[in-house]
């Protein structure tokens, strides 16, 4: 008992520092540190690759958004806020709440809800909790809802904690990935017509941090830290150190296919994104180095693990909050390098324009014609999500 309350408090403790490291989305100023394309902050310019079209107010910092299919509705997730809510944000418009029952058999006290999937069809949400969410059976750490009546479907009880949830495109299937420092096991693969586990994969001494499925529904990306030892260490010091790296599992199978080291030192993977292609992965992290302190973007070849773009900044104690392909295969989204989010070509090759945002989460349309970004100021009321038609 004493362990899980432990366990249950650090969660706590992390989902505050947390919120305290999520900038707003809003930058008052953009600061000293803008990119070659600083002069295109105005999302209205002609020339402008990212144009706002929309906006409306939440009631706190938003740390989760998501685009339906169909692109007409944005599901929220906001700070240590119990509820998912679902938005018509052409019109700025709060269609429901979704709330997880109390009920014995549905659920029971929700800790704060930290990130937020449509399934393909986008007739289900599924949201995934930071902590537990304790009933007699075990811990209920995944939701899933109606998104059209809004309707409690189902509550994945495991003994970890969730750190994501996927729906995987074209099929009734869900990956959840999980953490609790006991068991090894990191991800769990449900079929959605009875939820029923599929399989499941195990890993030790790993925290996944980040999970992308590729477009073509083959294979997720989980970014972890790994507990590995230092070569040549010594009594007087510490015996092992963190690897930042992406496993490729085998969506068919559970099956690790292959793992991608990163950037070297003790660092934190915030972010994995698949190209539209699925041949290239893009990761972003906050790096702790002794060449380096501040946050990294590298875009890999999925095939050979070679790192073929790089870029990096010094700005401390820095977040990739962003980091999306258009599955289009036109555009690379991200934040965190800069006071900024930068829209680069796919290849990251070009800086195409800069927005003057620091936001805390991010979504891409499934048909590559909407950005949205989130955010607010932290521990405090006044979030806001806006809404941009790429060109």
């Amino acid at each position: 008992m004493h362990t899980k309350i432990s366990f249950r408090f650090t969660l706590f403790a992390f989902g505050v520092v947390s919120a305290i490291a999520s900038p707003p989305v809003l930058a008052e100023k953009c600061g000293s540190k803008l990119g070659p394309l600083a002069h295109v902050l105005n999302t209205q310019e002609k020339d402008a690759v990212a144009r706002e079209v929309a906006s409306f107010r939440e009631s706190g910092d938003v740390q989760g958004v998501a685009f339906s299919p169909d692109s007409k509705v944005l599901a929220t997730t906001v700070f240590f806020r119990r509820e998912v809510r679902l938005w018509d944000w052409k019109s700025d418009h709060m269609i429901r709440e979704l709330r997880e029952p109390t009920s014995p058999g549905g659920g029971a006290v929700v800790n704060a809800v930290d990130s937020v999937s449509f399934s393909a069809s986008g007739r289900e949400v599924a949201s995934c909790h930071v902590g537990y969410n304790e009933i007699a059976t075990g811990f209920v750490n995944s939701t899933v809802w109606n998104a059209d009546t809004g309707a409690y479907v189902q509550g994945l009880v495991q003994n970890s904690s969730c750190t994501g949830v996927a729906f995987l495109p074209r099929t009734s299937r869900l990956l959840e990935t999980l953490f609790d420092g006991k068991s090894t096991e990191r991800a769990i693969l449900y079929d959605t017509e009875n939820w029923h586990p599929i399989w499941s994969w195990a890993l030790s001494k790993a925290w996944p941090q980040a999970t992308a499925i590729s477009p073509d529904g083959r294979f997720a990306a989980i970014g972890t830290s790994d507990s590995e030892p230092i070569v040549g260490a010594t009594p007087f010091g510490p015996s092992n150190h963190l690897v930042s790296r992406l496993h490729i599992i085998d969506l068919d199978s559970g099956r690790e296919t292959r793992s991608l080291d990163t950037f070297a030192g003790d660092n934190h993977i915030d972010q994995v994104a698949w190209s539209a292609d699925s041949r290239q992965i893009a990761v972003g992290e906050l790096i702790e180095s002794e060449q380096l302190k501040g946050a990294g973007i590298a875009i890999l070849n999925v095939g050979t693990g070679e790192i073929i773009a790089k870029e990096t900044s010094d700005r401390g104690a820095a977040h990739v909050h962003v980091l999306r392909y258009t599955r289009d295969g036109r555009y690379l989204i991200e934040s965190g390098v800069r006071d900024t989010v930068e829209i680069w070509d796919s290849g990251h090759e070009k800086l195409l324009q800069e927005i003057c945002s620091q936001p805390s989460s991010g979504a891409v349309s499934s048909d590559g014609r909407y950005l949205a970004l989130g955010g607010g100021a932290p521990l405090l009321p006044g979030g806001k999500v806006f809404v941009y038609e790429l060109k």
